[in-house]
């Protein structure tokens, strides 16, 4: 017979008896009635297997009929000694006959109900895994071990009506688990850690299932025996199962022992699965088989604690699809928590119940209602994560907001390069996302302070307020946050009331000051940045003035040699020596350029001379390219300056004559340095045509870094003070003071 054909009729096999047992589950009611022959022949009412079915019934009472037939006639009474699959029967109670019909009772009870709503997620997992990660070999088998546990809990309906069947395919599928979870951990291992696990013990597990299917068929006889084997088999599944789950246990163990050492994904794995096992068998096996192997009775039965069973292939579910191990710890202490957190309410509402209504409620009924209320609890508290997080939007709109705002920050922090940019890129967003009248960024600095603003806002009273931070604090009108304080300066953002004049709440507050520790992070690197780049340039300005001076300009004074002495040759002629003349002269003038920008880049006369003499040989240079007066007012002290805060002055003068020369279409510069009570003083004038200040202030976001504001950072790294006075064809004034020693207390004003 072809393989696909004999898979065509196993299926088909196993949808037509799972059709057969739901049809016998919702065709008869459980009634878990257990009975017990008397000397009299008699069939009398021992116990109830569930006490939460009432169908009329007492114990103490007689089976005198089923379905109009003689009590031993009817199949579950003789073979299982219990009453289940009928539609009438008659009861002799105190010497009265009462008729009870399977109609007048609910055909599904606890025991139904519950296997039943365990379909629902399991088939749901069965889809999840195929649609997305069936091309692993073990999503195959975690398939498999899903579809079994599911057709278990279908068979268990017909089953508890002693329908021989659903016995037999729930004995046998519940013996298969063991040798599913063998099979799906040695392939999920391979996978994930190529970690190789034996499954050579699957055989001996194979054997026995094998041999425990013959003795079950005689379910199908009418033997006397049957009642008996009937326990036994039971007995010898429970101790079956048991014993393969011990097995994998041993082997996980052994696993764990090995690799724990490592401390690699390994462990971690191994670690995981062996907890996931023993949350998932430990009540059945703890709570109901064991119990049930020693003394007869569970202490809890196995349609409660056979639940947690799902717990495993949830979680290895979990794992195969999102590719993650998770956390078992910080899962272990969540659980607890949501556990107490559920008992704690469940407890009150049942002892509330209790004394405003006094139900007449046996321990068993009290604990099955305290232990719903809790499940109900625990899976709300468990699922309120995941709901608050899919549906944020609509039921927390305001942090909803807030965090996709702040997400939209953190990416455009990434593309700022130097301080103006906070303006243009971060200051609206967090004035459109607090509602508020203005924002600002100040960074203070010894001897001065950086600004930029956006919206409604006066930076020059908050520049006050700062010189006593406890003002701007109290102040009703300004909220300031300190975003970093180190020894070069201090950060702060100062936001306005909100534009309906209330204040920031609680949970604005927290936000904010997670966007303070972004931009302090910001803040940090266009710092520094911009130091570095102050240092890359001279190191590359040096570096190219050295090659220029050891390669290019020694070139040329070897051609000039070469040249000169082809003109002193008596066999030159008159002509080609004034061309060659010619060009020795050109060779100088070519000479002089390069003299003049190796010295424009690398201004060496500081360390040789001094910043006044580099000064006067930058403005002599200057003069023989360009008609422009430059008056130079030096002063001796300026030489106790360092070698680098000197070449910096320098910087700025050579930038300031640079933009004089570009822009300001002026005749004459007056440069001035002054000293007054330990301050340095440098003045910069001329009569071009002047600039708006203000303007070029609004306008600063809107274009790259101008030469000035190489300046302003230049004069910040020296801990000055930097002024502009200018209009529009009025010329240019700037003032720039430093001080003279290192420790100087800041002020704030310009």
């Amino acid at each position: 017979m072809p393989k696909k054909l004999i898979v065509i009729l196993l299926i088909s096999l196993i949808f037509i008896t799972q059709a057969w047992f739901i049809y016998i589950t919702f065709s008869y009611p459980f009634t878990g009635v257990i009975l017990e022959k008397t000397e009299q022949n008699e069939w009398v009412i021992e116990r109830f297997e569930s006490e939460n079915v009432d169908i009329g019934l007492k114990v103490g009472d007689i089976i005198v009929e089923v379905d109009h037939k003689n009590v031993n006639d009817h199949f579950s009474i003789y073979k299982f000694h219990g009453l289940e699959q009928f539609k009438q029967i008659l009861v002799l109670r105190d010497g009265e006959t009462l008729e009870v019909l399977n109609h007048t009772f609910l055909s599904l009870s606890t025991y139904d109900i519950l296997p039943l709503i365990s379909l629902f997620p399991c088939f749901l997992l069965i889809f999840l895994l195929y649609k997305y990660t069936f091309h692993y070999e073990s999503a195959k088998y975690l398939s498999y071990l899903l579809m079994v546990i599911a057709m278990a809990f279908i068979s268990t309906g017909a089953s508890s009506r002693g329908d021989a069947i659903g016995l037999i395919f729930v004995y046998t599928l519940v013996m298969c688990l063991p040798i599913l979870f063998i099979n799906f951990l040695s392939v999920f291992l391979k996978e994930k850690t190529n970690i190789i696990l034996s499954t050579k013990y699957n055989k001996f597990l194979i054997f026995f299932i094998f041999i425990s299917i013959f003795p079950q068929l005689i379910f199908f006889t009418d033997s006397s025996v049957i009642y008996f084997m009937y326990d036994i088999i039971g007995f010898f599944v429970m101790c079956y199962v048991l014993f393969g789950l011990l097995s994998i246990f041993i082997i996980l163990t052994k696993l764990y022992f090995i690799h724990r050492k490592e401390k690699t994904y390994a462990s971690t794995l191994i670690k995981s699965i062996w907890v996931s096992l023993f949350l998932s068998f430990a009540p059945l096996s703890i709570f109901s088989y064991l119990p049930f192997i020693i003394t007869g009775k569970a202490i809890i039965e196995p349609i409660y604690t056979t639940w947690f069973i799902l717990f495993f292939p949830f979680s290895f579910s979990y794992l195969i699809i999102t590719k993650q191990v998770y956390d078992l710890n910080v899962i272990t202490r969540r659980i607890l928590f949501i556990i107490c957190f559920s008992l704690l309410p469940s407890t009150f509402i049942i002892t509330i119940v209790m004394y405003l209504f006094k139900p007449d409620l046996s321990t068993h009924q009290l604990a099955l209602a305290l232990t719903s209320t809790s499940f109900i609890l625990f899976l709300t508290l468990a699922l309120t994560s995941y709901i608050t997080n899919k549906f944020e939007k609509w039921i927390y709109p305001k942090k909803h907001t807030l965090k996709m705002r702040l997400n939209r920050i953190v990416e455009k922090l990434g593309t700022i390069t130097n301080f103006h940019e906070f303006k243009s890129i971060i200051l609206p967003e967090i004035i459109q996302l607090y509602k508020v009248h203005g924002a600002a960024l100040i960074l203070i600095y010894k001897n001065n302070y950086e600004s930029i603003s956006e919206g409604t806002i006066d930076v020059k009273e908050i520049k006050n307020l700062l010189k006593t931070p406890k003002n701007l604090d109290e102040h009703p009108f300004y909220t300031s946050y300190e975003i970093n304080r180190h020894n070069e300066y201090t950060s702060y953002l100062v936001l306005t009331k909100k534009t309906n004049n209330t204040v920031l709440g609680l949970e604005e507050k927290q936000w904010l000051f997670l966007i303070c520790s972004y931009l302090k992070i910001c803040l940090e690197n266009t710092y520094y940045l911009r130091k570095l780049r102050f240092e890359l340039q001279e190191k590359e300005r040096f570096r190219i003035a050295t090659d220029l001076h050891d390669s290019t300009m020694q070139d040329l004074f070897f051609l000039k040699r070469r040249l000169g002495a082809v003109v002193g040759n008596e066999n030159t002629n008159t002509e080609d020596k004034k061309e060659i003349a010619n060009l020795l002269d050109y060779i100088d003038i070519i000479n002089l350029s390069l003299r003049q920008g190796c010295f424009e880049l690398y201004p060496y006369t500081i360390q040789d001379m001094g910043l006044n003499q580099a000064v006067h040989k930058l403005i002599d240079q200057l003069h023989l390219t360009h008609d422009l007066e430059i008056n130079f007012i030096e002063i001796k002290e300026i030489e106790n300056y360092n070698i680098e805060e000197k070449r910096q002055l320098f910087r700025i003068i050579q930038e300031l004559l640079n933009n004089t020369i570009k822009h300001a279409q002026a005749a004459k510069v007056n440069i001035t340095f002054k000293t007054k009570e330990q301050i340095l003083r440098l003045i910069y004038e001329d009569d071009g045509i002047g600039l708006d200040v203000k303007q070029r202030s609004k306008d600063s976001t809107k274009r790259p870094e101008s030469g000035l504001d190489q300046i302003r950072y230049r004069v910040i790294d020296l801990n000055g003070k930097l002024k502009i006075k200018s209009n529009v064809g009025n010329g240019v004034q700037i003032h720039m003071t430093f001080p003279m020693e290192e420790e100087q207390k800041w002020g704030l004003s310009s």
